[in-house]
Parts: C-alpha cells; structure tokens; sequence
C-alpha cells in the first residue's frame, strides 16, 4: 500500500471509531409547533408575502438550515391561506420539462377532488386548464419552488402566470443567485447561541416519559438574554441529566465545556444540532465528551450531510467491499435524464467482474456471482441504497447513500480510485448555458483508476483533455462515459495508443460515436466495450484481436451485422438488440466458439439454406453449444426451424429467459409443441405469429414474467385470460395485440399477479376479471383500446393497486373510474419496448 495512501488510512481509521460504545439512535426529527430560532424568520417572510409589493422572493441558505421548515409553517399560516387562493408546491429536482412545472401548478391545495388529474392532461391544453383554473378558482397565487439551482424556470412560470397576481418564493442554497427584476430576499443564517443551546437542550435532554426537556429564553428590552451566565441552560438541564445517570455532578464545568465545543462545531447548523442532540440523548453523560471528540466531526462539514452511525461502520469493512463501494463513486449523483442518475445492478455487476473484483477466490461461484453478492452486502451495509426492483424482488436500480458519498469522495481522491472530468464538488455553474461542463480544466497529475466523464457539453474537448492528460497513465484501468443532459451531445472522436493496453472496462453509452477507431487493437486487456446508444453502423475488423473480452453491448445503434465473433472465446454476454425492438444483429460465424457465453439477445435467425450456401454453420446447430446460456433473444425465427430451435433451447438447462420473435411475413407462425420449459425459466417472451400455444401452456407452471405481443393466440372459445389463469406464478402478464375478439373475462387463478398489460386490442369493448382473484395487482397498463369504453369493474376494490396507466384510450374509460381510482391514474411519457409502432402507441396521452 502506498505510504499516501497508508497514512490517510490510519487517519481515517483514528476519525472513525467503532461505534459500539454508543447506543444507536433514530434520525427522525419530531414537528415543533415553531421551529426554534425561527420565529422572526417566519415573521419577515409572512410580512413579504402579505404587504410586500416583490413578486419573488428568494429564501437562501446552505443545506439543511431550516428553509423548508420555514416556508412549512409559512405556507400553512391561516392569514396566508385566505390572503392567496391558489397555492402549489414545485420540487424542482422532480420537474424535468416545463409540462412537468406546469403540472405541478395546477396540483394546487383548493384543486377539487373531481377534477381531472394533473398528469392526465394532454401537453397542449395545460396551459388552457390554468386559465380555466384561475378564473375559477381565484387570481391570486401563492408558487413555492423547492431546490432551485438557476433563474430559468421562475422566468418561464412568471412568463406563464403574467396576467394574475401572486408571489413566487424560491428556496435555494445559491446565496448570490442573480434575477434583475424586482424581488426580495430572506436569508437562513446560524442560529444565535441562545436557540443553539434551547435546541440542544430540546433534543438531547429528555423527561422521564421521554418528552422534550421544557425551555424557555428569557429576553429583555433589548432582545439580549436575561439573567444568569451565557449558558445557565445547559448547566440547568445538566443537573436533572446527572441525577438520571447516577453521576457526580457537583462540578458541571468539564460538561458544560464539551457541549459548548459541541454546539461550536455544529455552526448554529440546526439538523447539526438535532442529529449530535439525539446522540447525545441516547447515551450516558460520561460518554459525552469521547462523542464530542470521535463523532461530532463527521455530522456536517460545509453543507455537506453526513450520517454519523454509517463512516464507522465503513472504516471497518473488508477491502473488497470497501474498493466495490468507492467504484459505484463514477456513476453520476445527478442528471437531467432520472434514470441516469440511478445505477443500474445489472451493469455494475458487469462492469465490477471486468476490472477484476471481488477476486474469484471460491471454488464454487463464478467471479460475476461473487460480485452479485458484493452488492447486496453494500446494500446490507447501506452504503447502496435500492431505488427500483423487479416484481419478484430483484434489485434493478440503486444509488449511493447520500450520507456516505462526501467522506467517501476524500478517501477515492486519496486512494486514486476515481477522477471525474467533471468534479463533483465543483459542478460547471449552470446559469452559464454556453460554457463548457468542463470549464474547470484541472490537470490529471496523478494515476486513477477509474476515469468518469459526467455530462454532455464539449464532450470531445474534455475527452481529448483527457486523453492528453492520461497518456502516461499506466493505472487507468476503467474509462466510463455518462450522458447527464438531454440536449444533443457533440461528435466524440476517440483513438488509443499502447498506455491504454492495461484499460479493462470502456462505456461509451449515449455518446455521437460514429466511427470505432481501429486503434482499440491496442486495448488488449479490455474485458467490457459498451457501445449502446451510440451511431455505429458497422465494428472494425481489429476488434477480433481483443481476445479477453467478456461482455460486449451494441443495442440501439446501427449495426446490422458481425461478421466473426471466433476469437471472442472469453464472452459471457453479448448484448446485440433489444429483446423487444425490431432490431436484431447476424452474426455470421464463430457463435459455437463462445462456450462460456450466458447472455446472447436479439441475435438474427438466419434459414440454413442460406447459410449453407455461404459456407456458414446453421443458426440451430451453433446454438446446440451453448449450454451455460441463461438469457437467450433470437430474432425472426422461420416455421421450418422451429424443431431445431426448440431442441437447441430444451438443452440449455441454466436457462432463465427466452425470447422467440417470428420472421414477418409467416402465416404459419413459429411452432411451439417442440418446445420444452426447463425449471429455471421465469421470463418468457413471445413476438409474432405462435401456433400450438395451447400445447406449450400447461409447461409453464415456473414462469413469473410472461410477454406476448402479435401472437394472435387462435384457441377455440377461450380468451387470453381464461387460457393463462391456471399459471399460477405469474407476477407479470403483458399483452400486445393478440386478440382479436370483443370481451376479456378472468374468473379465476393470478392470485400472483402484480401487473397486468392490455394493450392494442382494437376490438375490446369489454374487460372483466375477478378482484378476489387478482387480489395482489399493484399495476394496471391499458392502452389504445379504442371501444374499450369503461373500466373494469370494482377497481376500486384491489386494495394493492397504486397504479393506473392509461394511454390513448377512449374519454369514458377514464371518466368511468371512481374517485379513488382516478388519483391512482398517470398519463407518462413511458416506452413499452415492444417496436417502434408501439412506442409510438404508448407514448401518447388520452
């Protein structure tokens, strides 16, 4: 370990004890009448609002310091509630386009509750609806916006809302945010020394029936504390906390020093005060002082929050869980596109077993389930916490715990892990939109492992910034690119020499890459090239040389075909097409070399004929030697194959999800009676012309996640609901055009079922199902049944639904809901993944 490196270890570990000497504590902070030290603020702020003559104001402060607690009992004060009819809070790091600011006005207090909902009202008529709204409701408003960062969006509200009066109030941690019209500000400094101690006093000294110690400040004329010496409450409060523990208290001074060295280094900061307050409370008075020496420094440092259970925890972990966690640092903790600022598990998985960790030391479990479960132990360790997981409980998306990340971003500095072409810590200033996202040019001095470029802009200069810089690099071992912004990225030119034949992991996901240099001959170490998304039509012939290469993803991009994939002996997963899109990738040779291969998706089937006659092996027969397959996707499927398919797909005992899309233009379809369910099968999925499905159904008694779309399922006297109810696992049922008759009925069975898809049925004009029976769905998806004129019956009784999509269905459909329904109902911008033709579908509103 390198003496920099060692040093601040040991550091490190001397700042973060272990914490078993103290009694953990809850973090949940108690609703105060008046927030304390807060009662002149909200005094100032009410006077604005109410006689002040600015349209706008700015309520300023670092993170955490009370301005939302303010605005709270502002917004809820019964004069400003008469005084401003109309009334709307706006997250703004939820508002991600103006149809999602105009929305979140109309979400207004006094919004009648049979009124249609906000996110069910089509783009071009929002604006329309708040018009109607003010002339019905009232012309005087009351606009919070929460987390704003720049002025753009109060210009486009005001521009909005011009012809009515209001106030606009902005919370904002930006204390020199620029706006030339006429505004007022309200700024959140430290509290006073005596709301410091009143505070502390409040939190961390208890009654016997565990209620908030009583205190009060005592003032005189000319507003100076009365009586006593500078901290009698503290001396006060300590004498009845001495008695409650058992300890000498005849002299109070060493305590009454430690808790003043405690409130000097919570800076007037009141989430501070309350978190070391609730610690304090929880533990004896003769553990005191070791917090106030070994906890208190790793609260707050800046605005910056910090949890100060998880750092103690952290500097105890193994070094293979500690390297994983630091990696996850890459991804971005913030983008205008929401699921960019998530990390996708699957992805991290992969990208953790290319760079080679955790090391492959059993015997028993492949290196990549060996980083499967490193994930769940930084989830178990909340160093990771899960945002989104499957219906069967799979954890899908997460996010570093936002606690963690400050510290964790000093020890990556210090141990080189990660550098970001962006740094964090000093984002480009957004109000600027012609600067550069890499305007702070900070030279890369030291070797890194991991090198992150976050954000769009000039990304082709940052990039060769980059390169220049990491020339002599021999560490870097992965170079991860991230789209943070929705406009469109530039160009991006990319070339490698030899310095970069130690690189292991490259993702360029999302950038203009139109041309793969043929120089990435060089990068003979790669183990995982990320391409998805980017405007490659064809990959050069030296990509045969990257012989270690593991995982390759090209979904989404203009590659039709690959011409050998026979050096690639090493791949587990080969990521060609989305199972759901028309796209699908040939591979023209080598498919039987890639024995070790687990993932193969949206691969053509091309007829033997055909390949026969160019000197190729047929599609099936190559199949036949990949046993360890546990995703399969293979794409226009011919009738005539169907056995030899089926026989290659019945071998593949590892097997968990399968995809079979019939070739367009079969009237026959794909025959499925050759067609064997192992036990491990859980996702099946569907496309095209499918005949025998009756045969094929009962073996389907292990799947949970079922796909069908453009099937046309030809089963006399039963429709698709009545023919899957005996699949008794099924979370998930989605189907897309395959029926073509005029009622849905389900009577029994889906006591599993969480979500149901009804999509594109054009003659449907009647859907029933049992509740008692799908007692357990929490989704529900209806889109483009143009004579499906109301709504299932006694909706309203599936205690577990949450939500309602609906996407180009008839008016009445929605209008046929009961209330509790309707606030259920979302009307997004969301992709179904089928094809093109039915993104198209979905993506539309009522």
């Amino acid at each position: 370990m390198p003496t920099e490196v060692q040093n601040y270890h040991q550091e490190v570990m001397e700042r973060l004890p272990a914490i078993l000497p103290f009694t953990p504590h809850s973090h949940c902070e108690e609703q105060d009448t008046v927030p304390i030290g807060f009662m002149e603020k909200i005094e100032e702020l009410k006077n604005i609002l109410l006689r002040d003559a600015a349209p706008v104001i700015f309520v300023s402060g670092e993170q955490l310091s009370g301005k939302t607690t303010l605005m709270n009992q502002v917004y809820k004060d019964i004069d400003v509630r008469n005084h401003f009819k109309i009334r709307s809070k706006i997250d703004m790091s939820k508002t991600r386009c103006l149809s999602d600011l105009l929305r979140a006005v109309l979400k207004h207090e006094e919004r009648e509750t049979n009124s249609m909902y906000p996110d069910a009202i089509d783009e071009l008529k929002i604006i329309e609806e708040i018009q109607r709204t003010f002339r019905t409701v009232g012309n005087r408003y009351l606009m919070v916006m929460d987390d704003v960062d720049d002025t753009s969006s109060l210009h486009v509200l005001r521009h909005v809302l011009g012809g009515w009066e209001g106030k606009i109030v902005c919370l904002t941690r930006n204390t020199r945010i620029q706006y030339e019209e006429l505004h007022a500000k309200v700024e959140i400094r430290p509290l006073e020394l005596a709301y410091q101690q009143q505070l502390l006093v409040h939190v961390a000294f208890r009654n016997a029936d565990d209620t908030p110690a009583p205190v009060a400040v005592d003032r005189n004329n000319d507003g100076q504390q009365e009586g006593g010496g500078e901290y009698d409450q503290l001396e006060k409060a300590l004498k009845g906390k001495t008695e409650t523990d058992n300890i000498d208290g005849d002299d109070l001074t060493p305590m009454v020093e430690t808790l003043k060295g405690i409130l000097r280094k919570c800076r007037g900061n009141p989430w501070n005060i309350r978190a070391v307050g609730a610690l304090l409370g929880a533990n004896r008075v003769d553990k005191w002082k070791e917090i106030e020496e070994n906890q208190v420094d790793d609260l707050v440092i800046g605005d910056k929050k910090r949890d100060p259970l998880i750092p103690a925890e952290y500097a105890q972990l193994p070094a293979d869980i500690r390297l994983g966690f630091l990696y996850c640092l890459a991804f971005p903790e913030r983008s205008e596109i929401p699921e960019n600022s998530l990390i996708p598990a699957r992805k991290l998985v992969r990208l953790w077993t290319a760079e080679g960790f955790p090391p492959n030391d059993s015997p028993l479990q492949s290196q990549e389930q060996e980083a499967e479960n490193l994930l769940q132990r930084l989830i178990d360790y909340k160093l990771l916490v899960v945002k989104k997981t499957g219906l069967d409980g799979e954890v899908l998306k997460c996010k570093v715990n936002e606690h963690m990340r400050s510290l964790a971003l000093e020890m990556c500095e210090a141990q080189k892990i990660c550098r970001f072409a962006r740094d964090p810590a000093h984002p480009a200033p957004r109000t600027r939109p012609s600067s550069s996202l890499f305007s702070r040019k900070t030279a890369l001095l030291h070797r890194y492992r991991v090198l992150a470029v976050h954000g769009d802009g000039d990304g082709n200069e940052a990039v060769q910034e980059m390169s220049s810089a990491m020339s002599k690099d021999i560490r870097l071992r992965s170079l991860l690119y991230f789209r943070t912004e929705r406009k469109e990225p530039p160009k991006l030119e990319l070339s490698f020499g030899r310095t970069y034949k130690l690189l292991r992991t490259l993702d360029l996901q999302g950038t203009r890459l139109t041309r793969l240099h043929s120089s990435i001959t060089c990068l003979v170490c790669l183990r995982y090239l990320g391409l998805r998304g980017t405007q490659l039509e064809y990959l050069p012939e030296t990509l045969q040389s990257l012989r270690r290469l593991m995982c390759l993803d090209i979904r989404d991009t203009g590659i039709t075909e690959v011409n050998d994939v026979s050096e690639f002996k090493e791949m587990r997963h080969l990521y060609l097409a989305n199972s759901f899109r028309d796209q699908s990738v040939l591979i023209k040779e080598g498919l039987l070399s890639l024995l070790h291969l687990q993932t193969l998706s949206g691969a053509t089937h091309e007829v033997p004929s055909e390949r026969k006659k160019a000197g190729m092996v047929p599609f099936e027969q190559e199949l036949l030697y990949l046993k360890l397959l546990r995703k399969l996707s293979v794409k226009k499927a011919s009738i005539s194959c169907s056995k030899g398919i089926s026989d290659a797909i019945n071998k593949m005992d590892l097997l968990q999800s399968l995809t079979i899309t019939c070739a367009a233009g079969e009237k026959r379809g794909f025959n499925l009676s050759y067609l064997n369910v192992n036990k491990n099968l859980r996702k099946l999925k569907l496309g095209g012309r499918m005949q025998k499905f009756d045969r094929l159904q009962p073996k389907l008694q292990s799947i949970t996640y079922l796909y069908l779309w453009d099937s046309k399922l030809p089963v006399e006297g039963k429709d698709p609901l009545q023919l899957l109810q005996g699949l008794q696992q099924l979370l998930l049922l989605s189907l897309y055009n395959v029926y073509e008759g005029e009622k849905l009925t389900c009577t029994n069975g889906y006591h599993k079922l969480k979500k149901l898809s009804i999509i594109a049925m054009g003659k449907l004009n009647e859907c029933t199902f049992g509740t008692k029976n799908m007692a357990n769905l929490e989704v529900l998806v209806f889109a483009k049944c143009a004579r499906l004129s109301s709504p299932p019956p006694k909706l309203d009784e599936l205690n577990f639904l949450r939500e309602v999509h609906l996407a180009q269905m008839p008016q009445g459909f929605y209008g046929g809901m009961k209330p509790e329904t309707q606030k259920l109902v979302h009307f997004p911008e969301f992709q179904h993944h089928f094809h093109s033709s039915t993104r198209a579908v979905v993506q539309g509103g009522s």
